[in-house]
């Protein structure tokens, strides 16, 4: 007896989607996070953004709508899956437990401390203060962009200024070869630089 073939992901007719490779972020917001990475415009990457819905946000809610996709979907050779957390309202654990699990799974994890807010505010300007609050993030974008909603925003305003955040969370990423940055910083530039194609 044949078994089922997995539904694909995407379209990959013939032409140039053909070779597109997919990235899948699961994240634990349940629009800012969409809608920022859908203003990608990459022609050799698909971006699939699966957002938390019904109040379930945590780490293990992000990994198990990742593993979910995964299950369900053909991901071929080259195709990332990544988590996408913060680190503010989780203890130790949470992110410990979800780390494993994406180590263990093949998946990758993109951090941020305190929040996904510290990485849109990097495209507009380095920090002035080494530990700043949910406030002065949400001050430092509406001073880049001219306004600010969680639920909506101009994306583009951010993506084109996306190499000069890669540069400055590089920066704040002093210790690379923890988990996630145990200090204010974002692992989300490692996200960007794949879909951008700079590691490969």
């Amino acid at each position: 007896m044949a078994s089922a073939r997995k539904k694909r992901p995407l379209e990959r007719t013939e032409g140039t989607l053909r070779d597109a490779r997919l990235v899948v972020i699961a994240s634990e917001g349940s629009h800012t996070e969409e809608i920022y990475f859908r203003a990608f415009r990459e022609t050799r990457v698909r971006i699939r953004v699966i957002p938390s819905s019904d109040g379930k946000s945590s780490p293990r809610h992000v990994f198990d709508n990742l593993r979910a996709y995964a299950s369900e979907y053909e991901i071929g050779a080259g195709d990332e899956l990544w988590a996408v957390v913060d680190r503010d309202r989780w203890p130790t654990r949470a992110l410990s437990e979800i780390a494993a699990l994406c180590r263990d799974a093949g998946f990758r994890l993109a951090v941020s401390n305190p929040c996904f807010e510290l990485w849109l505010a990097l495209h507009f300007g380095g920090l002035a203060q080494r530990n700043p609050t949910h406030d002065d993030l949400r001050k430092m974008i509406v001073a880049g962009c001219g306004s600010f909603s969680k639920a909506s925003y101009d994306a583009e305003a951010f993506v084109t200024n996306v190499g000069d955040a890669i540069q400055r969370a590089l920066a704040l990423d002093t210790r690379p070869q923890n988990r996630w940055p145990q200090s204010t910083g974002t692992r989300v530039y490692l996200l960007a630089r794949s879909i951008l194609g700079l590691d490969r």
